[in-house]
């Protein structure tokens, strides 16, 4: 055999992978989007938001773990999961025209599935059925009953009309008390979006019951191409767990009321220490209440009285 010949082949093709010649190289990884995020916790519910109240008692069997992941998909997928405005049972946008509405302008365009939906869905992500993915970040928080948990994502962008969705939970143990069925909680879906022309910013919300204990999730696919155009929808994967507790370190519940703070647009609706309240409660609540409208919120989801919520919005205060 020529050694010689063979050397100099070898070195010829080194230096041809060496300029990128006629070599095969793989691309550069994916960069995932740049969002912003926000979580926070608070004393009220999802659909009436913060109050200014002291938190409720509650123990550590009480609290609840919330993990969010969120992803950018390189494709929209809409077969895997049903549009979220069918699924809502309330839909408002307080600053439109129409403050209560029968269909969702923005939320008609996202997706929302539970169960075994949710499991087909991460089965088709993580096979590449929908395309190349990128994880973009993780959000994890705790809640309890009549104490809430927000997560928000930023996401402006000029080619997406959706600028910002935000996620809240909340539950009521007494709507609990059931041993043989699931735990239900309150999701909202908040989606922002610029009015036409405008920098102004108006949002449109949706209330949906879901399965809150273990081992339920759900997802929630939001339409939106990222500013370079190669992303066009944010995933955001969120399960339920028990808060894991270690050795010396504070309890879930002593950690969770740490974390409350006052709410930023107090009302004066206090927390009922029975979630169910009397309607003697009901009209104390009135009388001493600055801001009547957040009242009948926090009465009608504590209750829930969806019916009456078709009421709340459109009221003259």
């Amino acid at each position: 055999m020529n050694f010689s010949w063979v050397t100099k082949r070898c070195v010829l093709l080194a230096v041809i992978c060496a300029t990128g010649v006629g070599c095969h190289q793989e691309p550069p990884p994916v960069q995932p989007p740049q969002l912003t995020f926000k979580q926070s916790v608070f004393v009220g519910s999802a659909l009436a938001g913060p109050i200014n109240s002291p938190a409720p008692d509650f123990s550590d069997a009480d609290v609840l773990e919330l993990n969010v992941r969120w992803f950018a998909l390189e494709k929209n997928p809409v077969s895997d999961l049903l549009p979220l405005d069918s699924q809502s049972q309330f839909t408002t946008a307080p600053l439109a025209a129409t403050p209560v509405l029968s269909l969702g302008k923005s939320t008609r365009q996202l997706r929302f599935g539970t169960g075994s939906a949710v499991q087909t869905f991460m089965s088709h992500l993580r096979h590449g059925a929908l395309g190349k993915f990128a994880d973009i970040g993780n959000q994890t928080g705790n809640f309890a009953p009549l104490i809430g948990v927000k997560f928000s994502t930023f996401a402006p962008s000029p080619n997406s009309p959706i600028h910002g969705v935000s996620l809240t939970l909340s539950h009521d143990a007494s709507a609990n008390r059931s041993t043989t069925k699931p735990v239900m909680g309150d999701l909202t879906v908040t989606v922002e979006y610029p009015v036409a022309d405008s920098s102004t910013l108006i949002s449109e919300t949706a209330l949906l019951a879901i399965p809150i204990d273990r081992p339920h999730s759900f997802a929630l696919i939001i339409p939106w191409t990222s500013p370079d155009g190669h992303w066009k929808a944010i995933v955001a994967y969120g399960q339920f767990e028990k808060p894991t507790t270690q050795p010396a370190t504070p309890t879930p519940s002593l950690v969770l009321k740490s974390q409350l703070k006052p709410a930023t647009q107090p009302t004066s609706a206090p927390v009922i220490a029975n979630a169910r309240p009397t309607l003697e409660d009901a009209f104390n609540l009135l009388r001493r209440s600055g801001d009547p409208r957040s009242t009948l919120f926090f009465l009608a989801s504590s209750t829930h009285s969806e019916v009456a919520m078709d009421f709340i919005v459109p009221v003259s205060e």
